[in-house]
């Protein structure tokens, strides 16, 4: 063989290997023109070989493009809201990743386009598309922000202030508490992004709650050291005629914002001042000069009754007390028998004298639709330990008979009840205060309540 000869040959074979490549590769590009390159898949489908046509529908049995579920949202047990899928726009962008797919390979103009091409042709590698789902962001963080907003309940910042010997603005500072949104949201977010292929799900998320404190604290704003409750004392006073509910109002805000120092005595009948009309009280019944009567100030032994077992409670030395004359039903709405202390200007008074080394508070809080009292001593707590027995009762007596006096100034016929029955009694239960072993105060409080028969004015006029 001559020389031309074998140099066409070769000339030739080199040409054939040059060429096959090629060949291949247009040859490959012709059967791919409309469809996706082979091995490569969407969360794990296989797509390759398909046209975008056939992918969406291969996707689209598996993977709703607008899936359809609930997230209901709990809160103490109890639902507060449902989020749809509808309301966050959410969508599975099948068609977006499906158009995605068929970019790779394609446009052989450079090195790394021509390798993949290849390797995804000859099975070399393979492409997995995630199927990350869409939703609007914003439209869910404004649902979860108004939600807190719903459910949230705002610290209460502390107050207090002084003017003129008296606390005019008292508040303890209290936490708060809202919704743990960063943590609910995080759930919603893992939720959402993992692909379920079924529709009209539910999911059931349970909501935590996290604290909110208060930027100012009672500590760091009064100069006495009140920090705390110390005790509270309650009465009831269903069925009192607006008079006295009138005046038990008044009386308990002469007492309100009292500082009582450590080692003072506190003096009901000093702290309350003039009973009488000319201070804004209005004439209800009243125990006088052995009789029920109507006076100016009438209710008013149900602050000091009130303010008596708020005391007791606190472990306060009682200095002076005084029971009434008959058993009063105000008193035994929510309390056994002896839990009651009168006073009469000037000379029947309730005193008790703070004990603590620090000084107290007292906040009086009245309930016109419950009809409640409550007295709140605030000062701070010391180890003391307080006792008070349960109520003995003897010389139980029922009422006398009822008597009917004759008024002129009532027409005939008309009768008026002016006075009430009440059973006699005598009652007593025991009270110490020790700390350390040392005893702050010891008594036994004694009342002896007279039986009492309802008089009736009968119209002679």
């Amino acid at each position: 063989m001559d020389k031309k000869a074998l140099g066409l040959i070769i000339a030739g074979v080199v040409t054939s290997i040059i060429l096959a490549p090629v060949l291949y590769i247009q040859q490959k590009q012709a059967f791919f023109k409309d469809k996706i390159l082979p091995n490569i898949y969407i969360e794990n489908t296989a797509v390759g070989k398909l046209t975008t046509v056939e992918a969406e529908e291969t996707m689209h049995k598996l993977y709703a493009e607008y899936p359809n579920f609930n997230l209901v949202l709990y809160y103490q047990n109890n639902p507060i809201a449902t989020i749809s899928a509808e309301s966050l726009e959410y969508k599975i962008p099948v068609k977006n990743v499906v158009e995605q797919t068929t970019f790779v390979g394609r446009k052989i103009n450079s090195l790394s386009t021509l390798y993949q091409f290849l390797t995804l042709n000859l099975g070399l590698q393979e492409y997995n598309f995630p199927l990350t789902p869409e939703y609007n962001k914003t439209l869910l963080e404004e649902r979860l922000s108004n939600l807190n907003d719903d459910y949230k309940i705002d610290p209460h910042e502390a107050k207090f202030e002084f003017t003129n010997g008296r606390v005019t603005v008292f508040q303890m500072e209290e936490k708060g508490t809202g919704l743990d949104i960063e943590t609910l949201n995080n759930e919603i977010v893992n939720i959402l992004a993992h692909l379920d292929n079924k529709n009209n799900k539910v999911f059931t998320l349970k909501v935590r709650s996290v604290i909110l404190y208060p930027k100012m604290k009672l500590k760091d704003i009064n100069q006495y050291g009140i920090k705390e409750l110390v005790a509270v004392g309650r009465s009831r006073f269903v069925g009192s005629m607006s008079e006295r509910v009138h005046n038990i109002v008044t009386g308990a805000n002469r007492i309100n914002g009292t500082i009582v120092k450590s080692g003072e005595t506190f003096s009901f009948v000093d702290t309350v001042g003039d009973i009488s009309a000319s201070t804004g009280y209005k004439s209800a019944y009243v125990i006088k000069g052995g009789k029920t009567v109507l006076d100016d100030g009438g209710g008013i032994c149900q602050v000091s009754t009130t303010l008596f077992r708020s005391a007791l409670n606190a472990g306060m030395k009682i200095t002076e007390r005084h029971a009434h004359a008959y058993k009063v039903g105000y008193y035994e709405q929510d309390s056994p028998p002896g839990f009651d202390a009168t006073i009469y200007s000037p000379s029947v008074d309730f005193k008790f004298k703070n004990n603590y080394s620090n000084p107290i508070l007292i906040q009086a809080t009245v309930d016109t639709e419950a009809m409640t009292l409550e007295f709140a001593i605030y000062g701070q707590k010391d180890e003391r330990e307080i006792t008070i027995s349960e109520v003995t009762t003897w010389n139980i007596a029922p009422p006398p008979p009822a008597e009917y006096v004759d008024d002129l100034s009532l027409n005939v016929g008309v009768v008026k009840q002016v006075d009430f029955p009440a059973w006699g009694a005598s009652a007593k239960f025991s009270y110490k205060v020790s700390r350390n072993g040392e005893i702050l105060d010891e008594q036994d409080f004694v009342s002896h309540f007279r039986p009492w028969k309802a008089i009736y004015l009968v119209g002679k006029k």
